[in-house]
């Protein structure tokens, strides 16, 4: 998925901003996610190898890395890694939902 350029630099306003260094790894395949990744500037990898970085998608500014593991409550399925010189990411914290007794 990916934000168009107005909801990618709203978004980049209201969250915590990184600058990565090129092979900064994001996060890894396995653990289960927490927070939402928005690629601000630069591009990223996918990959499914972490070592060889093989096996995955380029992406770029507007893209959201660990949304559906996210919603899913589901462990990543592929490593996140800096490819270009230096990236800007964004980074949504999950928040703990609170319990209730009641519906939504």
């Amino acid at each position: 998925m990916r934000l168009s350029t107005a909801l990618l630099r709203a978004c980049c306003r209201k969250c915590q901003q990184f600058d990565f260094p090129k092979g900064q790894h994001l996060y890894y395949a396995g653990p289960d996610a927490y927070g939402l990744f928005i690629v601000g500037a630069g591009s990223g990898r996918l990959a499914r190898d972490h070592e060889s970085g093989g096996g995955g998608a380029d992406v770029g500014p507007g893209s959201l890395l660990g949304a559906k593991e996210l919603l899913t409550g589901s462990a990543h399925g592929a490593t996140a890694v800096v490819a270009s010189e230096k990236a800007k990411v964004c980074f949504i914290e999950q928040l703990p939902v609170a319990s209730h007794g009641g519906g939504v």
